[in-house]
């Protein structure tokens, strides 16, 4: 079985900075994060392990499966973002919105290291590496595991590259019959956590506000996370508004949970005020 993890989080990463290929290490969070897949992963027992060589890539190696031999494979970098690397994604200039807005019909501009490329190196890797039914762990990048993950998925038609794919989030495929089956999402970090402290910090508001505000803060907020999101989820956030309480709007946050479909609900009230007061609600997983 292969599982394919994108790094923990580093520095650069909370500062939603291109990081490419600057080699950054970890931060605290990004460090914790990689201890929690290796307590997910505990039960498995790796026989080999592969690493990008930065640092990021090679820290969350060895935390996930320190009793493993690590090998350092090129083939995994990230992507080369070229004169771009370093740059703010709130600062990226219209090439490279361009590019982000549209992976599959837009090329990459120049100087950044073309899609093709990615997915030719990550196929290179797993032909030569990964037709075998050992487990293995492979550490990398966003969109380096995107390259991945398309090639081992033929007809996806790109869909991989506008899934936004969260540190240390980890996808699995089993080499069967000379094949491999459709990589499956084993641990799904692609979102932040859905609660108070993320909207008030994503609106730069200082204070509590009143419950009807926060209701279209919480909506506002959860448009912003992705706006290519099931439109289905986008309509019941925008139904909750219309109903300040009751049976309706109970429904309604019980039918946005349902939506996700990522895990149980702690308790059966379902009110806005006790998903807020109870730290929040990450509603696509752990």
């Amino acid at each position: 079985m292969l599982y394919i993890v994108r790094h923990g989080q580093t520095d650069l990463n909370s500062r939603k900075v291109l990081q490419g290929r600057s080699d950054h290490p970890l931060n605290p969070k990004g460090e914790e994060q990689a201890r929690g897949i290796g307590d997910i992963l505990s039960d498995v027992r790796f026989d080999r392990v592969f690493s990008s060589p930065l640092k990021r890539a090679v820290r969350t190696a060895e935390i996930i499966a320190p009793y493993a031999p690590l090998t350092i494979d090129e083939r995994l970098i990230e992507m080369e973002y070229g004169p771009y690397e370093g740059l703010g994604l709130d600062s990226l200039p219209a090439e490279v919105l361009e590019f982000f807005s549209d992976f599959v019909n837009n090329s990459a501009p120049e100087g950044m290291e073309p899609l093709p490329d990615i997915v030719s190196r990550a196929g290179s890797f797993i032909e030569s590496e990964c037709r075998t039914d050992e487990d293995i762990l492979i550490s990398t990048h966003a969109i380096a595991m995107k390259g991945i993950l398309e090639y081992l998925t033929p007809d996806s038609n790109g869909s991989y590259w506008s899934k936004y794919i969260g540190n240390c989030s980890v996808y699995t495929a089993e080499y069967r019959d000379c094949g491999f089956t459709v990589p499956k999402e084993l641990v799904h970090r692609s979102y932040p956590q859905f609660n108070r402290e993320s909207v008030v910090d994503q609106f730069w508001v200082k204070d509590y506000v009143d419950e009807a505000s926060m209701s279209t803060l919480m909506t506002q907020f959860y448009n912003s996370i992705q706006k290519k999101i099931d439109k289905r989820i986008v309509t019941i956030c925008k139904s909750i508004e219309e109903f300040s309480d009751g049976p309706e709007r109970e429904a309604l946050y019980r039918e946005l949970w349902n939506a996700t479909d990522r895990f149980e609900p702690p308790n059966e009230d379902w009110s806005k005020h006790t998903i807020i007061d109870n730290g929040g609600i990450d509603f696509f997983g752990r």
